[in-house]
């Protein structure tokens, strides 16, 4: 019998959907208390089992910028490499974009991004010199500050920049970056607890030393993301040759593609990577480009932000 039949007193459709299910499985079963298309919701699999919470949906504010900030407080687990290259991206795509390096010890970021500008968040102009970078830039790349990572969280808090009433165009992607450990995890549940749905949310899987993350992938960090939206990549690693190129040129994959000097063997490994690199975030540009509206009314016209002179530049002699 292939169509759809009633047993005599049910009010429920039965249907045989294939040589494979039989008329009256309950897995096939359409009608009140079952799910959409007629599927039983995995929470009812077990008895008294409770349903997940809803994920949020939130509200789509009228905002054109956007600030990509890293908030593992965790040192040395790439944030800077992720931002650096996510840098390639943007300008692949032609987006006009300013970084900006609040580490005044190490300063990794702008050793491999020169133009990258000095930006203090203790600063009591802080706010102001955040807003002008992003009247020209439609993406504003923040670097992490390691175990300090929670003062720039504050910030963001203190200068209502998280606030839904907030009059600041831009909409800020909270990036937590995971590995094989249980302090990165960890940090990335905090975080979410702390910014909530007052942010976008990436979750970077680095895999630099494991191939997987399965601390992270039975965490209740990660459901708590997952019910906030977060997308999710990961980082593969780099082979030590390719990433000592990096190292000690101070260059971006994107850079050393174009140089001659390296042997057409590298110069093609590097740009493969780049390749699967770059196919990952074309899967997240709702959370990297900005949000244009026409609801958005025209700023007005002000001076171009002074880059704040760096208090310390990173070495390339050593």
């Amino acid at each position: 019998m292939n169509g759809p039949y009633q047993r005599p007193g049910d009010n429920r459709t039965w249907e045989a959907r294939g040589s494979g299910e039989k008329a009256g499985d309950p897995r096939v079963m359409s009608g009140s208390g079952m799910g959409s298309r007629g599927v039983v919701p995995p929470w009812r699999a077990k008895a008294g089992a409770v349903p997940p919470p809803a994920p949020v949906v939130k509200p789509q504010r009228p905002q054109t910028k956007r600030v990509i900030f890293p908030v593992t407080r965790k040192g040395g687990v790439g944030q800077t490499f992720f931002l650096v290259h996510l840098s390639d991206w943007l300008a692949h795509e032609r987006v006009r974009q300013v970084a900006l390096d609040p580490d005044w010890v190490n300063g990794s970021l702008s050793r491999f991004l020169p133009e990258a500008r000095f930006w203090d968040p203790g600063s009591p102009e802080s706010a102001e010199e955040l807003m002008l970078v992003t009247r020209e830039a439609d993406v504003v790349l923040v670097d992490g500050l390691g175990p300090l990572q929670a003062y720039a969280l504050d910030w963001l808090n203190d200068h209502n920049f998280l606030q839904e009433e907030s009059e600041a165009p831009i909409s800020i992607t909270a990036v937590v970056i995971v590995e094989e450990d249980k302090d990165t995890v960890f940090q990335a549940g905090e975080a979410a607890k702390f910014l909530g749905d007052q942010v976008d949310w990436l979750v970077v899987r680095n895999l630099k030393t494991c191939s997987t993350t399965e601390i992270y992938n039975q965490s209740n960090a990660r459901q708590e993301l997952i019910r906030l939206g977060a997308a999710e990549i990961q980082v593969e690693r780099l082979p030590w040759n390719l990433l000592l190129m990096l190292q000690r040129s101070s260059r971006t994959i994107g850079n050393l593609i174009t140089d001659e000097e390296l042997s057409i063997l590298e110069r093609q490994r590097l740009r493969s990577y780049e390749a699967r690199f770059f196919a990952q975030l074309e899967t997240i540009r709702s959370v990297l480009l900005p949000r244009m509206s026409p609801q958005i009314p025209s700023l007005p016209e002000v001076p171009e932000a002074i880059p704040r002179a760096r208090p310390r530049i990173a070495p390339e002699q050593v």
